[in-house]
């Protein structure tokens, strides 16, 4: 199970793909799920959590770990 994030301002599958595609490219991450829905967005692998914080939320999409 990877490290969960509630990420906000996702509106439609378009940010879906914006949020996931960000989190693809760090540094060993080793898959991400975005549920729009739900609004969260896991990352599984050995990602910095404020790193996924401070990518998301340079997008426009602020993010927090979820505990």
């Amino acid at each position: 199970m990877g490290t969960r994030y509630k990420v906000e301002n996702m509106k439609c599958n378009g940010c879906v793909s914006t949020v996931k595609d960000a989190l693809d490219q760090l540094p060993d991450s080793h898959g991400v799920s975005v549920d729009l829905e739900s609004a969260i967005a896991e990352v599984d692998g050995d990602v910095d959590s404020s790193e996924v914080e401070k990518v998301l939320t340079a997008l426009g999409y602020p993010a927090s770990k979820q505990n």
